[in-house]
Formats: C-alpha cells, sequence, structure tokens
C-alpha cells in the first residue's frame, strides 16, 4: 500500500513505494543519528588537547598535525567515497564507516605514540567521509527542490549538536578519568550507533525497488523536464570538473571550512591562553559556537527555500559576510564582558559560518545529474577540507612561532576571501533531481 513499508524485496531489503513518508522518516532518523555519531568519534579530541600535549610533552605545532591528518584524510576521502556512494548500498557505507571510525576513535585513546596518533588520526579521517556524501545523495533522491534545502539543514544540525552536547560530557570525563576515558566513553557510544544507523536508514527509492505511482507518461515528462533543466550544467565527471561555478564552489568552500575548522580546533586554547579562561569556562564558548552551527544549519536551507526561491547562493554570500564581521570583532573589537557579549559574538560566527559550510554542498548537488550527486558532493567537499587542514599544523606551527595575533589575521583573510568567492555563484538554479 502506498505510504507503507512494503514485504521483503531482493537481497531481503524492505520495498519502499513512492511518496512513502514511513520510509522517508527513517532515513532521516538514520542520517541523523549517523551525524551525532560520527560528529563524537571525530570531536571529542578537540576538547583535551592541552591534556595530550602535556602527557606527550609536545608541542602546539605537534598537536596540530593530529587536525591536519585528520582533516587532510577526510578530504582524501571525498575523492573516493562520493563516487562509491552512487554506486553501492549507502545504508552499509553509513553504517560500516561509523563503526569502523569508532574502533579507530578507541584504538586513539589506548596509544602514546604520537606517530601513531597521527596515523589512527588520519584513518578516522578516512572512515568519517563514509557520513555526507551517502547522505547527500539520499536527500536528493527523497526530496524536491522546495522542500530539500530545509531537510538538508536539519540534518547537518546533528554535527553541531553532539559537539554541543561533548562540550558538557568530555570535559568532566577528562577530569575525572583522564583524557583517554573522555575520548574512549563517547566512542563507544558511536559504536552502539552503527547498529541503529543500519536498522533505521531508508534506501533511495530507486535502491529499494521502489515504483513510481505517477502514470508512466507524467514520469516520462517530469524526467523530461530534468533533462532539459540539467542543460548547461555538469551531467558528466568532466563537465563537473570544468564548469567555472564548481571551481569558485570549490575556492570558497576551502576557505569557508579553514575559518570554521580553525574557530572549532583551537577556540579552546585561544580562550586559555589570549583571554585566560579556565578549561570549563573555554568549553561554555564552545557550546555557543555549536549552538550557533547547529541554528545556522537548521535555518539555511528553509530560508533558501522560503525567503530566496531555492538560491542557496545569496544565502552563503549574506551569511559569509555576517561571519566575517562577528570574527573580526571577536578578535579586533573592544573586549566583550564573558558573561553575554562573547557567547553572543561566538553564537552568531557559528551559526552564520555554518550556513555556507551546510549549503555549499548543496549547491555542488543541485548542479549534477542525481547520479552524481554524490560526486559532486564530495569533490567540493574535498577541496574544501584541503583548505581546512591548513588550519591543523601549519596554523598551530604559526601560533607557535608567531602568536596568535598573525593567525587571527590570517582567518579574518580567508573569511573574508570566502565571500568574495561566492559572488560570482549568485544567479545559479538548482536542477529539479526529484522525480516523483
Amino acid at each position: 500500500m502506498a505510504g507503507k513499508d512494503g514485504g521483503s524485496g531482493e537481497g531481503g531489503r524492505g520495498v519502499v513505494e513512492c511518496g512513502s513518508e514511513t520510509a522517508r522518516r527513517r532515513a532521516v532518523a538514520g542520517m541523523c543519528v549517523a551525524g551525532m555519531a560520527y560528529y563524537t568519534a571525530w570531536k571529542s579530541w578537540a576538547f583535551v588537547g592541552k591534556e595530550i600535549m602535556a602527557e606527550l610533552e609536545v608541542d602546539k605545532a605537534a598537536l596540530g598535525s593530529l587536525s591536519s591528518a585528520l582533516i587532510l584524510a577526510y578530504a582524501a576521502s571525498k575523492f573516493v567515497v562520493a563516487p562509491l556512494a552512487d554506486t553501492v548500498d549507502v545504508r552499509l557505507m553509513l553504517a560500516g564507516g561509523l563503526a569502523a571510525s569508532a574502533l579507530v576513535a578507541l584504538a586513539f585513546a589506548s596509544v602514546s605514540s604520537l606517530p601513531l596518533m597521527v596515523l589512527l588520526w588520519a584513518g578516522n579521517g578516512l572512515l568519517n567521509g563514509a557520513w555526507w556524501p551517502p547522505c547527500g545523495k539520499l536527500l536528493i533522491f527523497w526530496f524536491p527542490p522546495d522542500q530539500r534545502g530545509t531537510w538538508w539543514g536539519v540534518v547537518s544540525t546533528t554535527r553541531p549538536l553532539a559537539g554541543a552536547l561533548l562540550a558538557f560530557i568530555v570535559p568532566p570525563l577528562a577530569a575525572t578519568y583522564g583524557w583517554r576515558m573522555a575520548i574512549a566513553i563517547p566512542s563507544v557510544v558511536s559504536l552502539l550507533a552503527a547498529g541503529l544507523v543500519l536498522a533505521w536508514t531508508a534506501p533511495p527509492p530507486a535502491t529499494a525497488g521502489e515504483q513510481s505511482a505517477a502514470s508512466p507518461v507524467k514520469v516520462t515528462a517530469k524526467k523530461a523536464a530534468v533533462k532539459e533543466a540539467v542543460s548547461g550544467n555538469a551531467s558528466s565527471v568532466s563537465a563537473l570538473l570544468t564548469n567555472p561555478s564548481m571551481w569558485w564552489l570549490n575556492l570558497a568552500c576551502a576557505f569557508c571550512l579553514a575559518v570554521k575548522v580553525a574557530l572549532g580546533d583551537w577556540l579552546v586554547m585561544w580562550l586559555e591562553e589570549k583571554r585566560g579562561f579556565d578549561k570549563a569556562s573555554a568549553a561554555a564558548l564552545i557550546f555557543w559556537l555549536e549552538v550557533g552551527y547547529g541554528s545556522g544549519s537548521l535555518t539555511c536551507g528553509w530560508i533558501s527555500d522560503t525567503f530566496c526561491g531555492g538560491s542557496r547562493a545569496k544565502v552563503n554570500l549574506w551569511a559569509q559576510v555576517v561571519a566575517s564581521a562577528a570574527l573580526g570583532w571577536l578578535f579586533y573589537g573592544p573586549l566583550p564582558a564573558p558573561q553575554l557579549s562573547l557567547p553572543a559574538v561566538v553564537f552568531v560566527f557559528g551559526a552564520a559560518i555554518n550556513m555556507p559550510a551546510t549549503l555549499i554542498g548543496m549547491v555542488a548537488s543541485e548542479k549534477v545529474t542525481p547520479s552524481l550527486a554524490a560526486t559532486a558532493c564530495g569533490i567540493v567537499g574535498g577541496v574544501g577540507y584541503l583548505g581546512a587542514s591548513l588550519c591543523g599544523f601549519p596554523l598551530g606551527a604559526l601560533v607557535q612561532a608567531y602568536g596568535w595575533p598573525m593567525a587571527e589575521t590570517l582567518l579574518v583573510t580567508f573569511s573574508v576571501g570566502a565571500a568574495i568567492a561566492m559572488v560570482p555563484l549568485i544567479g545559479d538554479a538548482p536542477v529539479p533531481a526529484h522525480v516523483e
């Protein structure tokens, strides 16, 4: 019956009929659990950086090598995992990558050799790449363009939500049981969540053996409209790589993610060393940063769907301008009162920077045919995280040699550069990839 899960299909999977709200809810639930669990295995270490430095007797540059290894491997994974997501069962990719990532994080918490930790964290980065390309493909298949931005934002919100929770969970665990248990306990939770992801996530309609409820004539007309809409857009990998808009997207994503990752990884230490915060107070500011991330993710798609006619580029540009202003105020403005003003500035920055960080991948996915959606999203994300890798070892070495002021100037420059790169993208129209 329409709107319900059917019986077992090929390979034991349920057959999902077109428009099934139950299947859509399952898909969203699985993606949300996966997002929180993947980020838990990724982020826990950032709250215990000073403890790791003290135990291993290393400096900021060495600590930054962990971040660079994680992000470079994550960027590299985009070029492998994204095309793979267009050909394999995305449920298995989501759940399998999550389980493996959690196991690597557990291993990371048990070793004391910096080179081995760097190697393990590179592995974690590779495995974390199995999260977003499958999610992008599921969202493209399950939701039409006028709903896709909203749900894209909802799923993206799960990672900052996990980060906000970790801000209150990891520091007390580290204070009570040490930094190793502070990483290990959340990693066990991520490992258990992999089973839920596999059980809950509904596959894309085509994978599930879905039959359209529309008449053959209507489907043919719809597909013809889609084909016409993608003329002038990338419909093959070669066209995708030579599309000028994709190059601007790559540049904007690299600058944007560099700034976002830098604040996420180094803000605690910046607050401790530059502003004199203790660990608990600095973690509280990270909470507001993550809440800002979540607010930006949750609202950016809805804003683009409701007020901008599906134009993600306009939202990206204005949000990046606001993020640049907030970052400049944080670094160069009058010293804000920690009780109110500083959390507000951090929140505004987080909300603004995460709007383009969330929507740039969607812009890429909407510029191609559905069969290349994960590939396009992965390429832009991969290039973006290559840029973000500059904020690991290179930024740590820069701070070690020249202090925080040089890093502050670099990050503000990157943020403004991201806004400039977004200007040529205004006016791009999405491809109506969803076929009912």
